[in-house]
């Protein structure tokens, strides 16, 4: 009777540790997330002239603390990246402030659009998985000379660059590093018909003389995929435009062929 009762109260402590474990183990599991402001006017490359933002544009919401992927799996970035996000009724606003301690060994050339390549270019990329299937995303691509690239993303076969749609990116090389400026029409990409928009996202970072991929939010090289690894933009509300037709490529994936 006596080790009956030890057997009772045992399990029952058991019950309640995993009982009270549940709540931090949902938490931990939680993607990342910034929720991004309605801008009341664009932002401009002007406003971050400083590497920081100023006038209009502090009301943008703040990325930051990526994590590198490779070289060193897990560990700070060795370079600091800022990204400051907004929208209005018509673009989605990415601002790269790309702060490097030897600004003189970033690799920027002026090329062809679509030849954004590593290892002879610094750049930063932009993907939004707006289905939130986690397979895949629009992808956007821009090195320090303001040179473009575009795809599309799917977990299965990787980057598409034969796709090609519409928007502005403008940069400027600073003694401090280098500052990018995107601007994504609505018009231009393929989304769920919903008030309020609950996107995947991904943002990189390449140094080139590190040979180094930066994230966030953190996409380790140790688990399969990068979608399954996405942060999350919440904030977007309200009906945006629906998606032009006509600029999208006739490659587009079923699930983002889909109407706006």
């Amino acid at each position: 009777m006596h080790s009956h009762r030890h057997t009772v109260g045992f399990v029952a402590f058991l019950l309640s540790a995993i009982v009270l474990a549940a709540p931090t183990v949902a938490r931990a599991a939680a993607p990342a997330s910034v929720r991004i402001p309605l801008v009341s006017s664009p932002p401009r490359l002007e406003d971050f002239e400083d590497m920081a933002p100023s006038g209009d544009s502090t009301q943008l919401a703040k990325v930051t603390d990526f994590i590198q992927q490779q070289p060193s799996d897990g560990k700070p970035a060795t370079q600091r990246t800022d990204v400051y996000l907004g929208y209005d009724g018509a673009n989605l606003y990415a601002i790269w402030v790309c702060w490097d301690t030897d600004p003189h060994a970033i690799r920027a050339h002026l090329t062809r659009r679509e030849a954004v390549t590593p290892p002879d270019d610094d750049y930063i990329e932009l993907t939004l998985d707006t289905f939130r299937d986690r397979r895949h995303g629009f992808l956007f691509d821009v090195n320090p000379r303001g040179v473009q690239a575009d795809a599309l993303w799917s977990e299965d076969s990787g980057a598409d660059y034969s796709y090609d749609t519409v928007w502005d990116s403008r940069s400027q090389l600073t003694a401090k590093g280098y500052v990018i400026w995107m601007s994504i029409p609505f018009r231009s990409i393929r989304f769920h018909p919903a008030n309020e928009q609950l996107w995947g996202v991904t943002l990189m970072r390449y140094v080139a003389h590190n040979d180094e991929y930066d994230y966030w939010p953190r996409v380790s090289s140790r688990i399969s995929g990068r979608l399954n690894q996405e942060g999350l933009i919440t904030g977007v509300e309200k009906r945006l435009p629906e998606p032009q037709h006509a600029i999208q490529s006739l490659r587009v994936p079923q699930q983002l062929a889909q109407c706006g």
